[in-house]
């Protein structure tokens, strides 16, 4: 939930998408209630850092890597 008011996908923050893999938590959108205001209507989209894309390229190459 923080990473979409943050308008930052969860699955492209890796380890948010290996924990909902693994069945921690609760990954589905859907399936979250929320009480209040819609909260669509306060996400706030975040910058990433410039080295961000080089921090994880690592885990796409892992990944990719499984892949095959």
């Amino acid at each position: 939930m923080a990473s979409e008011l943050m308008g930052i996908d969860p699955k492209y923050m890796k380890y948010l998408d290996w924990c909902g893999q693994a069945g921690m938590g609760n990954f589905d959108l859907e399936k979250i209630t929320v009480n209040g205001p819609d909260w669509k209507q306060h996400v706030k989209k975040y910058k990433m850092n410039k080295n961000f894309d080089w921090q994880v390229a690592w885990i796409n190459e892992n990944t990719e890597d499984k892949k095959k």
